[in-house]
């Protein structure tokens, strides 16, 4: 939880008015309603607890292509992944779990770009 600035796992993260505030001070807009809020919290079943927490594990390793004012994520490292899934003693059912998220996440950083 550390990595996601909170300390109560269950509930959803807010920005308040003075992160708000400092945001501004950095020249950073934030759109009316940013932040979490329960339209955010999603459960996750056992069955893809180890595929979830490892497509997590991965948020540093995407492949990017950076230009003028734009980020493209082409998709993981799989050399990465691999490595990941192998120290976690993972097997072929998170590989293919993890093929259908990154997918679904080349799909939403797509629209983002435009």
């Amino acid at each position: 939880m550390a990595r996601c600035g909170r300390n109560e796992d269950t509930a959803p993260a807010t920005i308040d008015e003075d992160q708000r505030a400092e945001f501004a001070e950095l020249g950073v807009s934030l759109p009316a309603g940013a932040g979490r809020n329960e339209e955010d919290v999603f459960e996750i079943w056992d069955i893809n607890s180890r595929s979830f927490e490892a497509f997590v594990a991965l948020q540093n390793q995407w492949r990017v292509l950076a230009g003028f004012g734009f980020v493209a994520h082409l998709g993981l490292d799989w050399s990465a992944a691999d490595l990941l899934l192998r120290r976690r003693s993972l097997g072929d059912r998170e590989f293919e779990d993890l093929l259908v998220m990154e997918e679904a996440a080349l799909e939403i950083f797509a629209e983002e770009i435009g």
